[in-house]
C-alpha cells in the first residue's frame, strides 16, 4: 500500500547509485530504513552509496557534488535542522541536478517526492484506543524538535482526537 511515482528523465543518465544522506544512524529502525532502501534499491540493480552529514552545510555540500559523483537520485532523511529552511537554502535543494526523495521529513518550501508513514493516522488510532478505553487525561511526550513532520502530524491527531471527544488538550511536554 502507499503512493507510488515515477521519474521520467530529462536527461539520460546510466548511473546505477542512489545516495541515501542522513543525518546519522543512531537507532535500530534507522539501520531498519536504510537495510529496506538498499534491498529495494539492489533488486532494481542501483547500488546505495551512503553518506553521513552531521548539519545541513554538510547535507547541502553533499547534494551539491552529486552529479559529479555520477549519482543518478538521492533518498534524503533530511538533518532535523533542515526542514526549517531559509529562504537561499531551499534555493539549493531546488537547484540539485538529480532526482530527490525525502524520508519521513520534509523541507519545508521545498517540493519533491517523500515517503513517511501515516503520523497522522497511527496516532489517531491510537488516540481513540485510548478514549475507548475510557482515559480522560492523556499527554502529548516528544522530544523538543516539534516543527518536524512527523510530530506535527502526531500532534495534530492527539488535539484533533481529544477536542472532537470533548477533552482537553494540553501542550507537548
Amino acid at each position: 500500500r502507499g503512493t507510488f511515482v515515477t521519474y521520467t528523465p530529462t536527461k539520460a543518465h546510466n548511473s546505477h547509485l542512489i545516495a541515501f544522506i542522513t543525518g546519522g544512524i543512531d537507532a535500530e529502525n534507522h539501520l531498519l530504513m536504510l537495510n529496506g532502501a538498499e534491498q529495494e534499491a539492489r533488486a532494481r540493480g542501483y547500488q546505495i552509496v551512503f553518506s553521513n552529514a552531521k548539519n545541513q552545510e554538510e547535507e547541502l555540500y553533499i547534494l551539491e557534488n552529486v552529479e559529479q559523483n555520477n549519482i543518478a537520485g538521492v533518498i534524503l532523511w533530511a538533518n532535523a535542522q533542515s526542514t526549517q529552511s531559509r529562504q537561499s537554502n531551499i534555493d539549493k535543494y531546488k537547484k540539485i541536478p538529480v532526482p530527490i526523495v525525502l524520508m519521513d521529513r520534509k523541507i519545508s518550501g521545498f517540493d519533491c517526492d517523500f515517503v513517511t508513514s501515516d503520523n497522522y493516522g497511527g496516532a489517531r488510532a491510537l488516540m481513540l484506543h485510548l478514549i475507548n478505553l475510557g482515559h480522560r487525561h492523556i499527554i502529548f511526550l516528544s522530544h523538543e524538535m516539534l516543527e518536524i513532520f512527523p510530530v506535527i502530524e502526531r500532534y495534530r491527531a492527539y488535539c484533533e482526537a481529544l477536542e472532537e471527544a470533548g477533552l482537553p488538550t494540553s501542550e507537548p511536554w
